[in-house]
This record gives C-alpha cells, structure tokens and sequence, in this order.
C-alpha cells in the first residue's frame, strides 16, 4: 500500500528542451507560464511509478495576451542584421 502522503515530483527530463525554452522564454518576458494539461497529468503518474510513455504532447498556460506571446516570440525569429561582404 502507497502512503499517500508521499509526494513524488516528476523527473523534469521528461520535459523537453524545446518546451523549456517558451517556459523560458515567456518567464523572461516577466510573463507567468506553466505546463497544463494531459502531459502535467502523466508526468505525475510516472513520478508515482506508473508505467508510461513520457508525454509527447505539452501544452503551455500563460498571463500572456495573444498579442504579447506574438511580440515575444516574433522577437526570436528576426533574423540578425548581416552587413554585406
């Protein structure tokens, strides 16, 4: 019988590094973001010691407005300025 008061956390390498990087990405833009959904809810269920496939779908929950989460990762994807040879 488990003791339920036992809290396992979940091993944080089942995260990968992609969804890291817009935990980080949006915390550094001093926006809230958090995983949500079913990959929280399985990452907990391996961490108990259930036998399952690590999440390969993750789901990110933010403070952020649409507009803002555009602003920000636009930002990433400007390529840098290059002078010409």
């Amino acid at each position: 019988m488990r003791d339920a008061t036992v809290t396992r956390l979940p091993d944080p390498g089942l995260v990968p590094l992609p969804v890291l990087g817009v935990l980080r990405t949006l915390r550094g833009a001093r926006k809230q973001a958090w995983l949500a959904g079913g990959a929280v809810r399985d990452l907990l269920r391996i961490a108990q010691g259930e036998k399952l496939m690590p999440p390969q779908d993750f789901d990110v929950a933010t403070d952020a407005l649409p507009e803002e989460v555009q602003r920000i990762f636009r930002a990433l994807l400007r390529p840098a300025s290059r002078t010409a040879p």
